[in-house]
């Protein structure tokens, strides 16, 4: 099977970030366990970043939907089975394209990389490279991705400017304290929510011309 797939994933900080403090922080100027005065161990800044960042975060969900057919959540507090699971059933979909909204930079990245760490190889299934043809990146294609400064957009923005807001449930910054909550279906919602509005945010990128011609036809018959 090879079928168009919208996907996202949920991610939190990891309980260890001993192995990421051992190391130079792209933050700071030193390594903190050289440095602790300078830097206390490890920078407020990196905190606030670690689940965002591959060595400090961990999958607590991912979700997939065939685009305009089913959906799949695989959520919980064992990251090996989030992704594992999620694999298995990607694996076989063989996703044309993998369809995202920032998943060039975050959603791919995390996925190839936190199944490195498991020994799960999303790195033979996802797409490789920036450019590849496999992967259509909504925030790239429509705003120039994480290289356009003053044109930045959330999904949430583009959900509420083009008529689907309802379909967005709470927002990223809540994952963290969901996960601690053990609410773990608040999660899989949220992510539901993500998958969907990117669904109808790529169907109104793919189907414009229709829309405009059908808006123009419209026009025409007011003016007879």
């Amino acid at each position: 099977m090879s079928v168009p797939v919208i996907f996202d994933i949920e991610t939190v900080s990891c309980k260890d970030l001993s192995v990421y403090k051992s190391v130079k922080c792209p933050k700071c100027e030193h390594k903190p366990e050289d440095h602790p005065k300078q830097k206390k161990d490890y920078c407020k800044e990196c905190d606030q970043e670690a689940p965002l960042k591959w060595p400090t975060s961990q999958i607590v969900c991912v979700t997939a939907k065939i685009m305009n057919g089913e959906l799949f959540s695989f959520c919980g507090p064992d990251e090996f089975q989030v992704l594992s699971e999620s694999y298995d059933i990607l694996s076989e979909l063989a996703p044309n394209p993998w369809i995202s909204f920032n998943g060039k930079d975050f959603d791919i990245i995390l996925l190839q990389m936190r199944g490195l760490v498991h020994n799960v190889p999303y790195i033979d299934i996802l797409p490789h490279g920036k450019y590849s043809k496999n992967s259509f990146d909504l925030y790239d294609e429509l705003v120039g991705g994480k290289w356009n400064r003053q044109q930045a957009a959330s999904l949430e923005m583009f959900a509420a400017m083009l008529g689907f807001k309802d379909l967005i449930y709470g927002n990223g910054r809540m994952v963290e304290q969901w996960y601690k909550d053990e609410k773990f279906d608040e999660i899989a919602k949220h992510g539901t929510g993500d998958v969907l509005a990117t669904e109808q945010l790529y169907l109104r990128s793919l189907n414009i011309k229709k829309l405009y011609k059908r808006n123009s036809d419209e026009i025409d018959i007011i003016k007879v």
